[in-house]
């Protein structure tokens, strides 16, 4: 909700975007963080009594997933404490007070429905691919509400909230974490680890 230009942060209002370009040192990481990941599938197969492959246990393509649920954790709380500092830059704006309650309430959902959604992975609870499955729709719905809501509150026409890089993060988004609830649907791995 804080003007940057012709962006606006917030929810709703975020500025999204690839930043620059990617310097050699970008690549080096992403390199190195592909290839810890592959390592840590092919480490973590496991044999059964039987000698075949063991479908059980964090290992595998759920040691990616739980790596990607540990950063998104703190991707969202991240973000839900950068957006309480820039709340209080535009406290004065008439209607702010109501967006920025709305907001603080979808923010504080969000990040609840994330932080147990990890719990759960990592306690291998069974509801964990329901939980997983609302943490993959809330925020495409929380951004809808909220941009209405932050629409009739400040006056902003909602066309200022939808900018082409936003609508871009939230594709990128649903269809990232839609390939991971398709793995949770059907892999036997998950079946047979998810049962607390």
């Amino acid at each position: 909700m804080k003007s940057h230009g012709n962006c606006n942060t917030g929810l709703s209002l975020k500025c999204g975007g690839i930043m620059g370009s990617f310097s050699i040192w970008h690549w080096i990481f992403l390199l190195v963080f592909i290839g810890v990941i592959t390592w840590i599938i092919a480490a973590s197969r496991k044999l059964g009594p039987d000698g075949k492959l063991e479908l059980r246990g964090i290992r595998g393509w759920l040691v990616v997933l739980a790596i990607w649920q540990i950063f998104v954790t703190i991707k969202t709380l991240g973000r839900a404490a950068q957006m309480s500092k820039e709340y209080e830059a535009i406290a004065h704006i008439p209607g702010a007070r109501i967006a920025i309650n709305f907001e603080t309430a979808i923010t504080l959902a969000l990040v609840t429905l994330t932080i147990v959604t990890t719990v759960a992975l990592f306690r291998k609870k069974h509801a964990f691919k329901r939980l997983f499955f609302l943490q993959w729709l809330a925020p495409t719905l929380a951004f809808a509400l909220d941009a209405a809501v932050v629409s009739a509150a400040l006056q902003v026409p909602i066309e200022r909230m939808l900018t082409a890089p936003v609508i871009l993060q939230l594709v990128i988004n649903l269809a990232i974490n839609g390939l991971w609830v398709w793995y949770l649907s059907v892999s036997v791995r998950v079946k047979n680890t998810m049962v607390n």
